[in-house]
């Protein structure tokens, strides 16, 4: 199993009913590629972990790269697993509301730091 997790920024006038077609069509592909996973969205910025077979995850995720509809998005992890986080999930969904808003903001802010800090560590590097 593969597991790789993004963060991008919803392009704006995306409307609820736009969202929840993107969210279907997206369960569809994920279970003809024998992908799982969960989404997150929050004021505009998604945070989405695919996992599954390597280069099903990784074809479901140049497919997300292409699309108009996301900006800024850059990979934020990748890494091997023995089992999967959401078996039973061809893509959960989740918007974020106010209840539990700081913790997904806060678990969303470490991931842009932790990506920040990787990129000077490359642009130093090279």
């Amino acid at each position: 199993m593969y597991q790789l997790i993004y963060l991008s920024d919803a392009r704006s006038g995306l409307t609820p009913s736009a969202l929840q077609q993107i969210v279907e069509r997206s369960r569809q592909r994920n279970r003809t590629a024998n992908v799982t996973g969960v989404a997150v969205m929050h004021g505009g910025v998604v945070m989405q972990l695919l996992e599954g077979p390597e280069a099903a995850v990784r074809a479901t995720y140049a497919r997300i790269a292409r699309d108009h509809r996301h900006g800024n998005i850059a990979i934020m992890l990748t890494r091997r697993c023995r089992t999967r986080s959401f078996p039973a999930h061809p893509m959960a969904f989740h918007h974020v509301d106010e209840d539990n808003r700081s913790s997904v903001q806060m678990t969303m802010n470490m991931l842009r730091a932790r990506h920040a800090m990787r990129m000077r560590a490359v642009n130093i590097a090279s």
